[in-house]
């Protein structure tokens, strides 16, 4: 039993290294990745017009190291802008640049066919229940507790 869980959580584990590997090359000649995207959206989703790098590495569930070093390639191609935070001079806000607008167009549309490429092979009425069991890990493996 143990045995099978634990396989699963493998499968699991590699599934979404492969996942993003594929969203990666195929996002390859836009010069951006996956988790740079990922990084993008909550900054456009946000309520606000900037975040701390802290508060990215938390919505993101990485470490601000792993953070910093998005910014920095994100601010070096032109998608973000990074300024001192004013209220607390030990941290960083990060804003979205005008670029998005002008080329997140294009970035959607390989996403969304590379999405449909892959749903395209599970059964859709799978998808919404492994989307729940995926959602249940990934609160318990946040939690962190064994108990």
């Amino acid at each position: 039993m143990a045995g099978d869980v634990f396989d699963f959580i493998v499968k699991l584990t590699r599934c979404g290294k492969a996942v993003r590997g594929f969203f990666d090359y195929n996002l390859r000649d836009q010069n951006i990745t996956l988790t740079q995207w990922e990084l993008l959206m909550h900054l456009k989703e946000s309520d606000i017009q900037e975040l701390r790098q802290m508060d990215l590495a938390n919505l993101m569930n990485v470490d601000k190291g792993a953070v910093v070093k998005l910014v920095d390639r994100l601010e070096r191609d032109g998608w973000v802008k990074r300024k001192t935070n004013s209220d607390d001079l030990r941290s960083n806000l990060v804003a979205l640049t005008p670029k998005l607008n002008k080329d997140s167009g294009k970035v959607e549309k390989i996403l969304e066919a590379s999405a449909k490429f892959l749903a395209g092979r599970i059964n859709r009425s799978d998808i919404k229940k492994m989307s729940n069991d995926i959602e249940v890990i990934l609160k318990a493996a946040k939690s962190g507790n064994q108990s």
